[in-house]
């Protein structure tokens, strides 16, 4: 491997990316199909209500960011095998925070 992956990594997209994978998910979970998820989850508006918004969509954007910079060394001229270490690890924070679990 020529240099350092880190140096030749394009940031620009791995924040583009995180910002779009969190509108996505916004559209996903709110007009589109927000009235089924909370059904099929048991999500109720006071739950949502009561939680701490601030928590709930710092933690996503970090999750977005984690999982879009994974894959960027993944597809990129980074590492492999760090890059399929972390999409393991960031999916399954993603997982916890799509039903919401790790932030009630």
């Amino acid at each position: 491997m020529d240099g350092d992956p880190m140096a030749t990594l394009n940031w620009l997209a791995v924040i583009v990316a995180a910002l779009a994978g969190f509108a996505i998910g916004g559209l996903w979970y709110g007009p589109l199909f927000g009235k089924a998820w909370m059904q099929e989850s048991g999500m109720t508006e006071e739950k949502v209500k009561s939680g701490n918004l601030a928590k709930t969509y710092g933690t996503t954007l970090l999750l977005n960011l984690v999982a879009s910079f994974s894959l960027a060394m993944f597809i990129g001229k980074g590492d492999l095998n760090f890059g399929m270490f972390a999409r393991q690890h960031s999916t399954a924070g993603l997982h916890l925070r799509r039903h919401h679990r790790a932030l009630s």
